[in-house]
């Protein structure tokens, strides 16, 4: 490791962004008490964040695939709805182990998406119950169907526009993969200031995604991103979205994006696990969320 993951270490990080078992395509180890046994002056701590759709719509018999993995549920929210009774006890059983376990350094939140019609893909019962909302698009369809790049951009920009007017989201999770991975890496400079601009005004805390597996968005636009949050202030998160052991801990792709931008994370506004939690009860309203970091110059 460098130097600038290593300052990172020092004082040890949190992880916003884990996935388990909960999630078929995660190794069968990575239970909560995995994680537990992972925290220590490095990794610290850590926001167990599952997808909320896995855990409705992989727990029913009869869901066909391509509902899930071509997002068909995300036009059609009434695949949601049928599976809701079934996905929230899965909701309840992971909060019961994860409370159970009683590590103060293990948190629990969910990975959520909007659906089309506005609904998060958690029943809103749970809203207040989660450490932390991380929500990001992970299916399109309608948006993919569209021709050209331009057409696709500006779709999503309108959805994107929806997303973060919820004033549940904490985080906006892999900000630009959904977008670079469909349009060939394309992004325009307009679609990263449009995201940069509504995250400030609303006060949503950025995803810095380190899964290396997912590094579709170009590295310029990454770096842009990180030297624009540092200017501003802007709330950022620390992840490595792991979805396998060896991934959990992988710093590789965080320190080659801090170094491209010319910054550490000490330059970065990141907040602590506390600062959401103390959303709770009032995630109904934007303007509990982390403010901006005041800059030494302002």
């Amino acid at each position: 490791m460098g130097e600038r993951t290593d300052r990172l270490l020092e004082k040890g990080w949190t992880n916003f962004h884990c996935h388990t078992n909960a999630d078929y395509c995660c190794d069968p180890a990575m239970t909560p008490a995995f994680y537990a046994g992972l925290l220590d002056s490095g990794m610290r701590r850590a926001v167990l964040t599952d997808h909320g759709f896995i855990f409705y719509l992989a727990s029913v018999d009869g869901v066909r695939q391509e509902v899930i993995w071509c997002g068909e549920f995300m036009e059609n929210p009434e695949w949601f709805d049928r599976c809701r009774e079934i996905g929230n006890r899965r909701i309840q059983d992971r909060i019961k182990e994860v409370k159970e376990l009683g590590d103060p350094n293990l948190f629990l939140g969910i990975e959520t998406d909007v659906m089309r019609d506005g609904r998060l893909t958690h029943d809103p019962q749970f809203t207040d119950m989660f450490d932390l909302i991380l929500c990001g698009p992970h299916f399109l369809p309608w948006v993919e169907k569209l021709e050209t790049p331009e057409a696709r951009e500006k779709a999503w920009l309108e959805y994107m526009e929806m997303l973060l007017d919820k004033p549940e989201v904490d985080v906006l999770s892999h900000p630009f993969r959904w977008i670079a991975t469909i349009n060939n890496g394309q992004l325009s400079d307009g679609a990263v200031d449009c995201i940069l601009r509504w995250v400030e005004s609303r006060g949503v805390a950025l995803e810095f995604n380190g899964n290396k597996g997912h590094a579709e968005v170009p590295e310029a636009v990454e770096a842009r991103v990180l030297r624009t949050a540092a200017d501003r202030g802007l709330p950022i998160v620390i992840s490595t979205d792991g979805h396998k052991p060896d991934q959990i801990k992988d710093l590789t792709l965080v320190e080659r994006r801090l170094s491209a931008a010319g910054i550490t994370a000490d330059d970065l506004n990141i907040p602590e696990v506390e600062d959401f939690i103390a959303r709770k009860g009032r995630r109904n309203t934007a303007s509990s969320r982390p403010e901006r970091r005041k800059l030494k110059d302002s």
